[in-house]
């Protein structure tokens, strides 16, 4: 479960990244928690943490090409592979005939971690510099 004070640890200091990162978090914890392990419940979790993510990486590499970030192509196929991970989970549940795990939530959730820590928090840096530099908030 993803506390404040864990979270701390990740916070870019972006309201609108930080907050979508949180609504990440607050999807998968609901996911592991899960009791029913059930195929509609994976599925009904698995269709809102794939909405959130696609909303948040379409924000992110809005961002991006708005201030010609040079990283862009790079930090794009990482989000590319976690989407294309989720999607892939999706069509395995859809065929699935059995209830569900959270291990899925759970190797998703530190995939998120490595990703805020190795790209997002460097990208949010260049767009502070950005626009501290260029005295332009976007």
């Amino acid at each position: 479960i993803m506390s404040p004070e864990n979270f701390v640890h990740y916070v870019s200091g972006h309201k609108a990244i930080d907050d979508q990162h949180w609504r990440l978090f607050e999807i998968l914890d609901k996911a592991k928690a899960e009791t029913n392990h059930s195929k509609n419940s994976a599925m009904v979790h698995l269709r809102e943490l794939s909405s959130a993510l696609e909303h948040h990486f379409r924000y992110e590499e809005a961002l991006m090409i708005k201030i010609n970030y040079p990283f862009r192509e790079f930090h794009l196929s990482q989000h590319q592979k976690m989407i294309d991970d989720i999607n892939d989970q999706i069509k395995e549940t859809q065929k699935s005939q059995i209830g569900f795990g959270t291990y899925f939530f759970a190797r998703l959730e530190r995939a998120l971690l490595v990703h805020i820590d190795a790209f997002d928090l460097q990208f949010v840096d260049y767009l502070n510099n950005y626009e501290k530099n260029s005295s332009n908030s976007l």
